[in-house]
């Protein structure tokens, strides 16, 4: 497989509480949104080549967190709340145009997709690594991967 180096675009989204999200996007197919973990930014997607081996078959949208990369940082502790990082990734879906989408989450960015996956019907598929699961399957998550396994996501 040739692996492409991608030079990102960034583009910018003002999130529901004032903070500017950066995020690229690049593609064809069904969206995936790839959420990094704490320490890092969207940059990792692409210099692992996640993104080069996934945009012949799928959009891609990487963000970065609030406070990551080339998004702005916040001094509100209420702006890092889960709820407000899943309104920052709504933000750039909602300006992308995007009603479906696959979420794939590393570490704290799983854990944003895990809570996302919990809210919202437009999350058609789910990828976590990098956190326990355990005993942090709280109910709505459990109600969640039973969901996605009836409509044949395994």
């Amino acid at each position: 497989m040739l692996i492409r180096l991608h030079t990102m675009k960034t583009n910018l989204v003002q999130s529901s509480d004032g903070v500017k999200i950066a995020y690229d996007i690049q593609g064809v197919g069904p969206a995936i949104v790839l959420l990094h973990g704490a320490g890092k930014t969207r940059a990792d997607w692409h210099k692992t080549a996640y993104v080069a081996r996934l945009q012949d078959t799928f959009t891609v949208i990487t963000i970065d967190l609030r406070g990551c990369g080339d998004s702005e940082p916040t001094l509100e502790i209420d702006g890092f709340r889960l709820e407000q990082l899943a309104n920052d990734v709504k933000a750039v879906l909602d300006v992308c145009g995007i009603e479906q989408y696959a979420l794939w989450g590393y570490s704290l960015g799983g854990n944003i997709a895990r809570f996302l996956a919990t809210r919202s019907a437009c999350v058609k598929a789910l990828v976590v690594i990098g956190i326990p699961l355990g005993s942090v399957l709280f109910p709505e998550f459990k109600k969640t991967l039973q969901r996605l396994n009836k409509n044949g996501v395994h």
